[in-house]
C-alpha cells in the first residue's frame, strides 16, 4: 500500500497529441467538423488495417469511460471511448490533413512510475494486441489488481453514432456472458480466466459498478470486490431494447483460487435496502489488525425492481454526500457513517462520473479520500472542476481552494476520467468536457497555485 503525502502537487494529465496514420478517405460529401476545426471521420471510412494502426499513445485526442488501476509501480489503462487524431487525405486529395476519428480503445497501456516524466510526454507502453473478436473493448467496467496481474470484469458495449462503425463494435446478439480476463503486467498480455462460481449464485455482467482489490502486507488477505452497477441491453444478449435495471449485490473474487461469489446478503445494511447503486468509487483503508475496511461513495441510486424501458444508459437520483458507507471486511458488515462539514460549512455537491483515490498523511496520521470533477446527475451537461477531500477518521469534508495565477488557463469541468495517488501527486487520466477543451495543468497544493506544464515524480 503506497502512502503518499496529500500536501504535494496535484498533476492534471492528458496524453500528448500526435499523428502517425496516413489514411485515404474516398470521394463524397465532406465530413462534419469538430470544434477544433478538424473534420470528423467515422472508423469505417478507414480500412481495418489503418484502424488497427492508431492508438492512444501516438494519436491521442481524448479518452473517457475507461478503466485504470495501480499495479505495482505502474498504472494500467484499459478500454473506453476514445478519439484519435490521424493524418488523412480527404476526397481524393493528394494533401494530408489532420482529422479526428471517434473509436473504441482496444489497446491496453502501462504508464511506468519508476522515473520522473513531464505530463505532456508520458512514457506509455502498449501491451500486446488482443483478439478483439474474443476480447472486445468494453466501457465503464471494473479493473482489479493484486500487483502482478490485473483482472477485468463487467462493462457494457457502446451503442452510439460513429462508435457502432468501429471494427471493435459488438452487436447485442454477440455480447458475451459474464467473464473475467486476467492481464499479466510483466508480459503485457491477456488471458481469459476459468473462474469458479459458487453453486446456485447467478453471475450477470453489469456496468458502472465500483471495483477494489484488498491486498494487505503481512496478512492473509487477497480479495477483490465489485459493488453495484446495473444490467442493461448493452450488457446482455438476452435483454430487450432500451432496458436497464439497477443492482446492489457485491461480487467477491479471490485472484489466487479464481473463485467468485455473488452473495446477495453482502450488501445487507448498505444504504436504502430498496435501492441499487451505480457509479462512484470503492476504497480500501488498511486500518487495524485485521483486513481493514472499505469506504464506498456511490454516485447514483435507482429502485431495485423498477425497470427502465426507455433508456439502456441508466440514470438515477444522486446519492447525498452527507453519509458514506463503511464495510468491515472481517465481520462482513456495512455501517452508515455520517460526514462532517468542513470549515467552509459545505460538503461536495452530489455528482457522478468523477474520480477518487485515497492517500495517507504521515504528518496527520489520517487517510484522505480525494474526489475530483464529475458532472451533476440532474444536469449532465454541467460539469465540475472542484476538488474535495474526506479526511478520516474524522470523516470531515474539506474543499480545496485552488487559485489560478494570471496568464495560466484554468482547467475546464471534466467527467469520465480516472485518477491515482502517485507519491505526493494525484495523477488524472483522460476525461472530457462536453463542448470544452481540457487543459494540461499542474496544481501546487502547498501554495494553492495552479500552474501549467510540470511533471510527475517517480
Amino acid at each position: 500500500m503506497m502512502r503518499p503525502e496529500p500536501t504535494g502537487p496535484f498533476a492534471w494529465f492528458l496524453v500528448v497529441l500526435a499523428t502517425a496514420v496516413d489514411a485515404q478517405i474516398g470521394t463524397g460529401p465532406q465530413p462534419d467538423r469538430a470544434e477544433s476545426g478538424r473534420f470528423i471521420v467515422s472508423p469505417n471510412q478507414l480500412s481495418q488495417k489503418q484502424s488497427l494502426e492508431y492508438n492512444l499513445r501516438d494519436n491521442y485526442c481524448w479518452l473517457l469511460a475507461h478503466t485504470s488501476v495501480r499495479a505495482g509501480n505502474e498504472i494500467v489503462i484499459n478500454d473506453g471511448m476514445a478519439k484519435y487524431i490521424v493524418s488523412a487525405r480527404l476526397n481524393g486529395s493528394t494533401t494530408s490533413q489532420e482529422v479526428e476519428v471517434p473509436d473504441l480503445n482496444a489497446w491496453t497501456m502501462s504508464l511506468p512510475l519508476d522515473k520522473d516524466f513531464p505530463v505532456n510526454e508520458p512514457p506509455l507502453q502498449l501491451w500486446h494486441p488482443r483478439n478483439s473478436l474474443t476480447h472486445p473493448p468494453a466501457n465503464r467496467g471494473g479493473l482489479w489488481s493484486n500487483g502482478t496481474h490485473i483482472f477485468s470484469v463487467g462493462g457494457h458495449y457502446y451503442n452510439a453514432s460513429r462508435y457502432m462503425d468501429s471494427y471493435y463494435a459488438v452487436p447485442q446478439d454477440s455480447i458475451p456472458p459474464f467473464e473475467i480476463w486476467a492481464g499479466d503486467v510483466q508480459r503485457r498480455q491477456w488471458a481469459k480466466v476459468d473462474h469458479v462460481a459458487t453453486p446456485g449464485e447467478r453471475l450477470d455482467r453489469t456496468v458502472s459498478g465500483a471495483a477494489m482489490c484488498v491486498v494487505k502486507e503481512g496478512k492473509d488477505v487477497n480479495k477483490c470486490y465489485y459493488l453495484g452497477g446495473y444490467k442493461s441491453t448493452r450488457t446482455s444478449s438476452q435483454l430487450p431494447d432500451n432496458w436497464a435495471l439497477s443492482q446492489r449485490a457485491m461480487l467477491e473474487f479471490n485472484p489466487e483460487t479464481l473463485t467468485i461469489r455473488n452473495d446477495t446478503k453482502s450488501t445487507d445494511g448498505y444504504g436504502d435496502p430498496d435501492m441499487g447503486y451505480q457509479f462512484g468509487t470503492l476504497h480500501h483503508i488498511p486500518v487495524g489488525c485485521g483486513s481493514g475496511i472499505l469506504v464506498s461513495l456511490m454516485a447514483e441510486q435507482s429502485p431495485l425492481n423498477l425497470v427502465s424501458d426507455t433508456d439502456d444508459d441508466l440514470r438515477g437520483p444522486a446519492v447525498n454526500t452527507t453519509t458514506v458507507m463503511v464495510y468491515d471486511i472481517d465481520s462482513r458488515t456495512w455501517y452508515h457513517q455520517k460526514t462532517a462539514r468542513g470549515l467552509e460549512d459545505e460538503r461536495p455537491p452530489p455528482r457522478t462520473r468523477y474520480c477518487g483515490d485515497v492517500v495517507y498523511s504521515e504528518s496527520t496520521k489520517s487517510w484522505d479520500l480525494w474526489i475530483y470533477g464529475g458532472q451533476f446527475v440532474d444536469h449532465p451537461d454541467d460539469g465540475m472542476e472542484d476538488v474535495h477531500v474526506l479526511t478520516m477518521p474524522k470523516f470531515q469534508w474539506v474543499r480545496l481552494d485552488l487559485k489560478t495565477p494570471p496568464g495560466v488557463p484554468s482547467p475546464k469541468a471534466i467527467r469520465g476520467h480516472t485518477c491515482h495517488a502517485v507519491n505526493s501527486q494525484l495523477l488524472v487520466l483522460g476525461g472530457t468536457a462536453r463542448g470544452l477543451e481540457v487543459n494540461q495543468v499542474l496544481v501546487e497544493l502547498r501554495t494553492g497555485i495552479r500552474s501549467s506544464g510540470g511533471g510527475v515524480r517517480g
